[in-house]
């Protein structure tokens, strides 16, 4: 993480790749630690901007996380809230605000209506609105 914090994306990418390929050796390809590699690679191509690659990372995380975790789980809610912020950034908004709701009516139900990350989430659609 250091490295993809450091903005070395590049790097960062090579990094998780190889942490995916020991994960899925060690651990199983449906284990969460596993998926969560995989969400870092989605989010280290969207942050690069290379938004195929970040969506097919992305789907790829949601759907074993669904499938392992559930839909309402954080750590899939997270994938969720990622993929919206990533259309966000594309200016896709009509899909921003889809998967948005999908986080938000998750999170409500998992950690109630007055949780930060829901007010983050509101702010976040608040701020899209405002573009």
């Amino acid at each position: 993480m250091y490295i993809f914090r450091r903005g070395k994306n590049d790097e960062a990418i090579i990094w998780f790749q190889r942490a995916l390929i020991g994960r899925e050796k060690t651990l199983g390809k449906d284990h969460p630690d596993t998926l969560a590699t995989v969400s870092d690679i989605a989010l280290t191509f969207n942050n690069q901007g290379n938004y195929d690659e970040a969506v097919r990372w992305y789907k790829q995380a949601l759907a074993e996380r669904v499938k392992v975790l559930g839909k309402d789980h954080p750590d899939t809610l997270a994938t969720v809230s990622n993929i919206a912020l990533m259309f966000n950034n594309q200016g896709n908004y009509n899909e921003a605000v889809r998967w948005y709701k999908w986080a938000l009516v998750g999170k409500e139900k998992v950690l109630g209506k007055d949780h930060p990350d829901i007010f983050a989430i509101i702010n976040d659609i608040t701020l899209m609105f405002n573009n």
